[in-house]
């Protein structure tokens, strides 16, 4: 695992960028290619092959990605820079209160991709006393093409630091690298978005009292997570019958319900907290946790779109 360079907490008005502040450059790429003479010996030349590009770190040489001629990428410290001023906007128009907001951000595989995360202390929700929920907004982006500029805002929940995954996807601010921009309209499409995205984190809370008022048992939760969270294409065979999920991830999911159930009582609100606690807490030795943490929050919020999600939600008071 290549472990990332994570940047301490700092506040929105101390951000130190310099580790995003690297200059990037764009080369083109060579193939080699084999062909024989006409005494039949064998020779290599390199040839450029048309539209396609390397780019690469000035200041380390390491490769960030291929791309075509359409691929455009403006820098990680100006797409930062835009998200800030949008924060800032936000809390000029009384819509957030980033006072004490704490900021970090982390760059992952040498500059490859890049993740931020502020934190909003005084923008909360509470759907049971002392179950306290801050405000969080997250924004993604890459070299590699991995990952498109995605901002997104949901919660924290303080008692075990789960990310509040949403199936609300369409609300957030998403930009692919193919299109180059202005500072003004990417920071005013952020806007539109930051303001449905706030909207939806208050209204979360109501909907969380609805899912700890819904009673779920041990089995319903089960079933729900063998269909989606751990669903395999290849049947195993669990106690005389035969279930097309992964046998490892349901050992862990089993787990977090038990011990989200004893938190917050058997209903779909526990039901819930265990499967963010998967997507939340990765514990690996394969693969790069950011990237397994963006899978698994995918999974989860296509499970919250689910029939088997909604038929449990449906009986929500």
């Amino acid at each position: 695992m290549i472990n990332p360079f994570t940047k301490p907490i700092t506040s929105i008005d101390n951000l130190d960028l310099s580790a995003i502040d690297f200059e990037v450059e764009r080369q083109p790429i060579y193939g080699e290619r084999t062909h024989e003479n006409s005494e039949g010996r064998s020779f290599s030349h390199f040839s450029k092959i048309d539209g396609k590009y390397e780019y690469f770190r000035k200041d380390t040489g390491a490769t960030l990605g291929v791309h075509t001629a359409s691929y455009n990428h403006d820098g990680y410290k100006k797409h930062v820079s835009h998200v800030i001023e949008a924060v800032k906007e936000m809390g000029t128009l009384d819509q957030l209160d980033t006072s004490n907001a704490e900021t970090k951000f982390s760059v992952y595989e040498d500059g490859r991709k890049l993740k931020l995360e502020l934190l909003f202390p005084n923008n909360i929700i509470e759907p049971q006393i002392g179950d306290i929920t801050k405000l969080r907004l997250r924004d993604w982006d890459s070299y590699d093409g991995s990952w498109g500029r995605r901002l997104w805002i949901d919660g924290m929940r303080l008692w075990c630091l789960n990310g509040c995954t949403s199936p609300a996807f369409k609300l957030g601010f998403y930009a692919k690298h193919t299109k180059s921009i202005s500072g003004d309209e990417s920071i005013n499409r952020m806007l539109t978005s930051m303001k449905s995205m706030v909207s939806n984190f208050y209204e979360d809370e109501a909907k969380f009292k609805r899912w700890i008022s819904t009673n779920v048992t041990q089995e319903e939760a089960q079933e729900l997570f063998s269909k989606t969270l751990a669903f395999a294409p290849k049947a195993v065979e669990e106690d005389g019958k035969w279930k097309h999920h992964s046998p490892n991830v349901m050992d862990d999911l089993r787990a977090n319900i038990d011990s989200n159930f004893s938190q917050v009582g058997r209903n779909l609100y526990g039901v819930y907290n265990a499967a963010t606690e998967w997507a939340t807490h990765v514990q690996t030795k394969r693969g790069q946790i950011h990237n397994i943490e963006r899978t698994r929050e995918s999974k989860v919020a296509s499970m919250l779109n689910s029939p088997d999600w909604n038929r449990l939600e449906r009986f929500a008071a």
